[in-house]
């Protein structure tokens, strides 16, 4: 498994948009409300079909997602792969620390992103059977990054590999890996750079990314014959996190795109389901909700 915030360079989406039923991304304009795309750092697009939004349990339907799956079918380094990337809403977690941190009831340091962050997510194939189970680490001391501190991925800090072919995991890497050493924003290991609530950019690092963000390559040929399903959570963590609680209970549903008008959201509400045949065309029935299979 390899880190690659050195030597990848894949241009970060809008955190949300478009449908799991296939509706809504790319160039229809649809976004979610802000500011999952505005605290991107750089340019942002909206993204594929392929996107599932993790919404907490008993949050109304107007509430923006905890957190964003999105996934598609690629290459890495010649080899053909599964990418999929989970984006926290920035009001539940940011990369804003120090001096600088914007809407934390509490400090917010530098070494809270090191030491504990991480996520847990599940990669199933087209059956909805669990291929993989995987601990993903956010940022460590790394002594042969060039900044000093990089994501380990599943193989270091608070990464590691609960189910699954620990040969299939190509390459790991989140944005403050990508903030420090693929940006070299190695000054900011203290206070982050200054914004406000509407993630303005900071004219000493215009590309900073203040949304947590994952992002992890796995070779295609480890869902064979069956094929890659999608990916799962079950809750999002940060520690700490900007409200009252670090773990937040999630159920995965369609991403909706807000009215012009009223900026509300009225999503199409998670399918139960008990067999694939509940699920629409493109879907399969896993744990009771129908997710996207990716094509």
């Amino acid at each position: 498994m390899k880190n690659i915030s050195a030597t990848v360079g894949l241009a970060f989406l809008v955190a949300c948009g478009g449908s799991s039923s296939g509706g809504g991304g790319g160039g229809d304009g649809g976004v979610y409300m802000p500011p999952f795309g505005q605290c991107a750092g750089g340019s942002a697009q909206p993204p594929g079909s392929n996107s599932v939004c993790l919404d907490g349990v008993g949050d109304p339907p107007s509430s923006p997602p905890e957190a964003v799956i999105e996934h598609e079918l690629t290459t890495y380094q010649g080899i053909p792969a599964v990418y999929i990337r989970i984006t926290l809403n920035p009001a539940f977690a940011d990369n804003t620390y120090g001096a600088n941190a914007v809407g934390w009831p509490k400090s917010h340091k530098f070494n809270d992103l090191v030491g504990s962050d991480h996520i847990n997510i599940v990669a199933l194939d087209a059956n909805g059977d669990t291929v993989f189970d995987l601990d993903l680490d956010y940022l460590s001391q790394d002594a042969n990054a060039p900044c000093g501190y990089s994501s380990l991925g599943v193989t270091g800090g608070d990464g590691k590999v609960n189910l699954g072919d620990p040969a299939a995991i190509l390459a790991v890497t989140t944005s403050m890996d990508r903030n420090l050493n693929e940006r070299g924003y190695c000054d900011f290991t203290t206070d982050s750079p200054m914004t406000d609530e509407n993630c303005t950019p900071d004219p000493a690092a215009p590309d900073w990314d203040f949304r947590v963000v994952y992002e992890i390559w796995i070779a295609q040929s480890a869902f064979d014959p069956i094929g890659f399903g999608s990916a799962f959570m079950s809750q999002v963590h940060a520690s700490p996190a900007k409200g009252g609680t670090n773990t937040v209970e999630v159920t995965p549903g369609d991403c909706c795109i807000p009215d012009v008008d009223t900026q509300s959201c009225d999503p199409t509400p998670p399918g139960d389901c008990t067999t694939n045949n509940d699920c629409g065309d493109h879907e399969f029935c896993h744990d009771g909700t129908c997710l996207v299979i990716v094509t």
